[in-house]
């Protein structure tokens, strides 16, 4: 974990930000005490999104972002509409 002084910090704040985005923690300092961590806010995808990604039926176009559905969206089949069956699926 780095340290930065906040005079530091606001002269180069791209080139700190462009640290923590790529995962990396930073400590910001006044007169050398700690005041505030700079910490990147994407957590690590869970296992199971990871599998979901590489089966190529979920996507997720960059880190920190909404992931999207399934590109190719499953047939529901019958004359019951989506919303029917997430309504039953509640009771």
């Amino acid at each position: 974990m780095d340290h930065v002084g906040i005079r530091e910090l606001k002269n180069h704040l791209g080139k700190y930000l462009t640290r923590v985005k790529e995962g990396e923690t930073i400590v910001v300092t006044e007169h050398n005490h700690p005041i505030a961590t700079l910490a990147p806010t994407q957590l690590p995808l869970p296992e199971g999104v990871r599998e979901l990604i590489s089966q190529g039926l979920a996507s997720w176009p960059k880190t920190g972002c909404k992931p999207y559905g399934n590109r190719k969206p499953p047939v529901v089949r019958g004359n019951r509409t989506l919303a029917s069956m997430v309504a039953e699926d509640r009771r």
